[in-house]
């Protein structure tokens, strides 16, 4: 390089003097006129050029007349019609003066100007041969030449050149074209080229012999061996002689100042040297496309030995072979050695095509420096180097090694664990892209990520563990993630008995971040966890002796629908969490399912056969986290036992895990740690027994408009909250009272007030069908002692709500408002939607009324809402049309919107059609992966086949009936994870309407519909299966009441026989009578109670001996005894026939409503408070079931009539 920039020094240091010397002699020379000025060579009464102001007729004239050194300066368009000599004695300053030297003589051996002294060429000017036949050249050059500018233009059928140098030539500018070559340099020669644009069809455009410095200009060439066969080449060729000394320089003079394009190939070196030091060198496509696309850098020995060197510049092609081919025994020539030494620049091919190409023996590659689009083999690297994961070449250091062991150095993070012994620490250097690769990693080794980050999109995972090993992040910032797109793509495996796993900084990421399988345990103690289904899970095998588990002492799990899943037994797998941050956005922080053995794999489904196969949680610390209206923990039934919280914080009431009767009595307190409602603790709190009572408050933003004001003032004071206190569990409210500062003892009067403030927030009542009113509820809580205010206004988070109790809400609508929905929107962004006639009344008093369980917005709208779109049918909001879409459905939004979906157990499309959903608001199921495109993001169900390694919740089917007479059902989706919504959609044919729809679990108990309107209903789906009854009836048709003569129309109990009747719950004692007065029996009361449930089936073992199996009453007795509303009179007795007391039909009654707990003061004088049925007595009260018998009594013993049972029932069920 020093050599190069030398020689251009010089070059033009003698052309700066040069110029000085014909300016000095321009001034001082005196030629003489022509006799006969008028005539030129051509006849024409004009001058070819002029010297100091004396014209001459043809240009040789004027290069004549000068004596030593002058300017000719042409005055016009001059067609030579032979050959110009510029003698070696004279310095000539050519001014073309824009005018234009044409070829007009037709002989080979001829050029424009042959210059043998020294030329400088300036003026922008022209040199044309668009007219001429044959001609050697524009310019050959002997001497010194200088070209500053001009156009120079010739046909490609000439295939001949523009400048031939034999001597010492400069190009600082001017536009070339056409010809075979542009510039040839010979043996001896010396050419610099600084500028110039240089486009040419055929041969190169610069062929290079001798010495040619390169610093600037634009070279193109866009021959085609397929466009023409005989006629192509490189764009710039050096040695094409077998000039041994031939040398080749480009050293750009600035950034994008040199720039080749070829088809055929850029620049090659064939013979001599080479030194490139920056530069574009680009392989395109011909006109034509043909796709015979060459190397942007060839270097081969076919005019002898090559030695080359890049130190700089992009070498990219956009064909199918190399950027760079060194070597070359397949082409003619000698087929000398060629060796070429890369110590910078950019190597760029396109994916799946190598970036460079050895020919060996006759090419030979040495690489130092650079970066390249394809990995670099290992015998290239000059000794000591190594290439990064960006595909740069360096010192074997940081900054080009993936990753070290202590003063090792390693290209890759494969062969850094290659080299690892155990004990070993390797230490990431940089980013690593895996593409679709992944690592397996058997040793006891330290990975330490130091703020890098290990990406693959494999399908299965990104690192799999089957050794000790110890993750951490010595910088902070490192991450292992996986973006595969496959069903459950994980970050990390750990597996294999024995292997242990230690977390203990950095982050990993995937659908699951960590999944621990087959007697591995994981023991995470820092970091951060985030899977797009679970942070963690756990999946154990059949193995007693090995368990699989996962202990959390510390650091952050985050799940979108779990943060820690465990499936396996307890035998074989264990969770132990003492600490940490476990957080689930939108289901439980932690689940634990049983898993069983079928047909010789373990799975999960909803064709399991019922075995005692759980899996073990054991928690004595750490903080959890639900998603909105979720519990802390989602565990199946039968493993609840193996579950065990003794400490910690959480969002939702632990109670049902915390231990009773241990050494150590636990409590469930209020937590002192924020943004936890409960902890669980050793230290009692003072038990008290509350007084919960409720009230509503109403009020108007200042926000809302005058007008508006004045009409939601005038109805506001109607609002009503009806079952609030009641949905506050007894936890919550110990967490409540715990709040009080103040010690309190057992004799304590502590009264627990809620109050729902129903605030009106925005509005619009002037916009038609477009008004609409917003109401935001807010639950708060005051607690009295012994009538002293002790602490108030405590926020009730929806936590703190039973969410199977029922609250009523009255929403009062404004004068003139025609109401259509109501939205419910959550604080996370769910919603559901009322409509109207079937999810909320208007009543005479013009409040809506619905109920709910949980508060956040309320949006009273006048028309209604469409969100999205599936074929012609519009839903409301966007999670109704996913969960009515059939698999492969694309759902179409119509409006931007922030709603937090779920979608599980099937495929489909969201298609945002240009408006705003970011995809990040969506929870998917187990088994489901998302990939977006553009607007479309598209939700793939890959179905679980059995006994995979694989965590998740398990998918539940839903079974319809067969044919159905009178209309029609469809449900989606057919198969749900526990906790999904699951939509239930019935049709009438016409003349029909819905009579019943029923969903029973596998044990017969209903599940709740909710009635979204257009016969539509939906369910959330239990851990089980579920099935589906439907049945339609004629419309007006309804069961024929019979004219009881013993039921008087106005009798207390008149209501509620014709509802008994019509519900198929009793005919009566005969065909015109009921004996409402004729005492009932037990059997009956059980068979009541049955039928109102909607007579399941029931597969069981009888326990009682006194109950036939072919009694009317027998499938009613066995389903009452399986959920516990009775227990019998004695050991294996029912006593069927026995008299029902008042005391016992309340009790049936309130066991068959899950036994509430009811906080309320009765004055029954004969009802004891430590009597079997004092609760009972207090719920029925409290529900407006029965006022008792009047003097303040209830007569419990006093046997229960056919009148008070279904008056009972049906006060309870209307």
């Amino acid at each position: 390089m020093k050599v190069g920039k030398k020689i251009f020094a010089l070059l033009l240091s003698a052309a700066i003097i040069m110029n000085a010397s014909v300016i000095d002699a321009l001034a001082e020379e005196s030629m003489q006129k022509p006799e006969n000025p008028e005539e030129n060579i051509t006849g024409r009464a004009a001058y070819a050029a002029e010297v100091s102001g004396q014209p001459y007729q043809s240009l040789q004239d004027a290069v004549d007349s000068v004596a030593d050194s002058g300017t000719v300066k042409l005055t016009d368009h001059i067609t030579l019609q032979e050959q110009v000599t510029i003698p070696s004695e004279k310095t000539i300053l050519l001014d073309m003066n824009g005018k234009t030297l044409s070829v007009g003589f037709s002989d080979s051996s001829q050029n424009l100007i042959v210059n043998r002294g020294t030329l400088i060429i300036a003026g922008k000017g022209g040199f044309d041969a668009a007219g001429a036949a044959r001609y050697r050249g524009f310019l050959e050059n002997y001497g010194t030449l200088t070209v500053e500018n001009g156009v120079f233009q010739m046909p490609d059928e000439a295939m001949t050149v523009h400048l031939r140098n034999h001597g010492t030539a400069l190009i600082e500018g001017g536009s070339f074209s056409g010809g075979a070559t542009i510039v040839r340099s010979y043996a001896g020669s010396h050419t610099t080229i600084t500028d110039g644009d240089f486009t040419n069809h055929i041969y190169p455009a610069v062929d290079v012999n001798g010495e040619t410095l390169i610093t600037g200009g634009t070279f193109t060439n866009t021959s085609c061996s397929s466009c023409d066969p005989n006629n192509w080449g490189y764009t710039i060729r050096s040695g094409c002689d077998k000039d041994p000394d031939a040398r080749l320089t480009i050293t750009p003079a600035s950034e994008g100042s040199v720039v080749v394009t070829g088809t055929q190939g850029g620049l090659t070196a064939i013979s001599g040297t080479m030194e490139v030091n920056g530069g574009t060198y680009r392989t395109v496509d011909c006109a034509q496309q043909h796709g015979h696309i060459f190397y942007a850098l060839y270097v081969a020995g076919e005019k002898g030995t090559v030695q080359a060197v890049i130190n700089g510049g992009t070498f990219e092609t956009k064909g199918n072979v190399a950027a760079v081919l060194v070597g070359n025994s397949g082409d003619g020539g000698v087929k000398e050695q060629a060796v070429l030494q890369i110590r910078g620049g950019r190597f760029l091919a396109p994916e799946n095509v190598p970036a460079y190409k050895v020919d060996a023996p006759l090419g030979e590659l040495n690489v130092s420096g650079g970066t390249f689009s394809s990995v670099v083999e290992e015998r290239y690297l000059a000794e000591g180097c190594m290439q990064n994961v960006n595909g740069a070449v360096g010192p074997a250091e940081e900054g080009f090694a993936a990753a070290k062991i202590g003063t090792a150095y390693y290209q890759t993070l494969a062969q850094a664990v290659d080299g690892a012994n155990a004990g070993d620490t390797i230490t990431l250097l940089g980013d690593i892209d895996l593409g679709s690769g992944s690592i397996t990693i058997e040793k006891a080794v330290t990975l330490d990520l130091s703020g890098c980050t290990i990406e693959s999109s494999n399908n299965v995972y990104t690192l799999y563990m089957k050794a000790g090993l110890t993750v951490r992040d010595s910088k902070g910032g490192g991450v292992i993630l996986n973006t595969g797109s496959g069903p459950q793509n994980i970050a990390v495996v750990v597996s294999e008995v024995g292997t242990e796993a230690y977390f203990e900084s950095g982050m990993a990421s995937g659908y699951y971040a960590l999944f621990v399988q087959k007697g591995a345990k994981a023991v995470i103690s820092g970091g951060r966890y985030e899977g797009t289904f679970a942070g963690v899970s756990v999946l154990g095998l059949n193995d007693e002796a090995n368990k699989t588990s996962v202990e959390v002492k510390g650091g952050e799990i985050q799940g979108g629908s779990y943060a820690v899943a465990g499936k396996g037994t307890a035998d074989h797998t264990e969770i132990v969490i003492t600490g940490g941050t476990l957080i689930s956005r939108g289901n439980a922080a932690v689940s634990v399912y049983r898993l069983e053995q079928v047909g010789g794999q373990w799975v999960t489904n909803e064709n399991t056969h019922v075995k005692n196969y759980l899996a073990a949680l054991t928690i004595s610390g750490g903080s959890f986290s639900a998603g909105s209206k979720k519990g802390v923990f989602e565990v199946e039934k039968k493993a609840a036992d193996n579950v065990a919280a003794t400490g910690g914080h959480f969002t939702s009431d632990p109670s049902e895990y915390v231990p009773e009767g241990g050494a150590a009595p636990l409590y469930v307190v209020a937590s002192d740690k924020p943004g936890y409602a409960y902890m669980v603790t050793p230290t009692a709190p003072v038990e008290v027994d509350p007084i919960v009572v409720e009230k509503t408050e109403s009020a108007v933003s200042e926000t809302i408009g005058a007008q508006d004001k004045t009409k939601i003032e005038a109805v506001i004071g109607k609002a009503q909250v009806s079952g609030v206190s009641d949905a506050v569990t007894e936890s919550a409210q110990n967490v409540i009272i715990d709040q009080v500062e103040q010690a309190l003892t057992p004799s304590d009067k502590v009264v627990v007030e809620i109050t729902v403030r129903l605030t009106a927030a925005e509005s619009d009542l002037n916009a038609g069908e477009q008004s609409y009113l917003s109401y935001q509820a807010a639950p708060v809580a005051k607690v009295t002692v012994n009538g002293e205010v002790a602490k108030e206004n405590m926020e009730v988070p929806n936590t703190y709500l039973d969410s199977q109790a029922s609250i009523e809400v009255r929403l009062p609508v404004p004068a003139d408002m025609t109401l259509q929905e109501i939205m419910h929107i959550s604080d996370d962004g769910t919603r559901e939607r009322y409509l109207s006639g079937s999810g909320f009344t208007v009543e005479d008093d013009g409040c809506a009324v619905l109920h709910v369980r949980h508060f956040s917005t309320f949006v009273l709208s006048g028309q209604l809402t469409v969100a999205a779109r599936i074929g012609n049918t519009d839903y409301g909001t966007l999670q109704e049309a996913v969960n009515a879409a059939n698999a492969g459905d694309t759902i179409v939004l119509t409006q931007s919107c922030d709603e937090q979906v779920i979608v599980s157990g099937k495929s489909v499309t969201i298609d945002r059609d240009g408006h705003a959903y970011d995809e990040s608001r969506l929870a998917l199921g187990s088994y489901c992966s998302m990939r977006v495109s553009g607007d479309k993001i598209m939700i793939t169900y890959s179905a679980p086949s059995g006994g995979s390694s694989a965590g998740g919740s398990p998918s539940y089917n839903v079974s319809l009936p067969g044919k159905v007479t009178g209309g029609d059902i469809k449900v989606s989706p057919r198969n749900a994870d526990k906790g999904d919504t699951v939509t239930v959609t019935v049709t009438p044919d016409k003349g029909y309407e819905l009579d019943k729809l029923t969903v029973t679990d596998q044990k017969g108990d209903k599940l709740e519909l909710s009635d979204k309107g257009d016969g539509r209903f939906t369910f959330k789906m239990p851990a089980d299966r579920v099935e589906v009854k439907v049945s339609f009836k004629l419309i007006g048709a309804k069961p024929e009441v019979p004219a009881f003569t013993d039921v008087p129309a106005d009798a207390y109990y008149a209501d509620a026989v014709k509802w008994a009747v019509e519900q198929g719950i009793t005919l009566g004692d005969s065909a015109d009578t009921f004996a409402p007065n004729a005492s009932c029996t037990r059997a009956q009361m059980a068979t009541f109670l049955w039928r109102a449930s909607g007579s399941p089936e029931f597969e069981g073992v009888n326990p009682f001996a006194d109950v036939s199996a072919g009694a009317y009453y027998y499938d009613a007795v066995l389903w009452a005894a399986e959920k516990n509303i009775t227990n019998g009179t004695a050991a294996a007795a029912f006593s069927p026939d026995g008299l029902l007391t008042r005391g016992q039909a309340v009790t049936l009654l309130w066991r068959a409503n899950g036994s509430p707990v009811i906080h309320r003061d009765i004055n029954f004088d004969d009802v004891p408070a430590d009597a079997y049925y004092a609760e009972a007595v207090r719920w029925a009260v409290s529900e407006g079931i029965t006022a008792g018998t009047g003097s303040n009594e209830f007569s419990p013993n006093a046997p229960c009539t056919r009148a008070q049972i279904v008056t009972f029932m049906y006060r309870d069920m209307r």
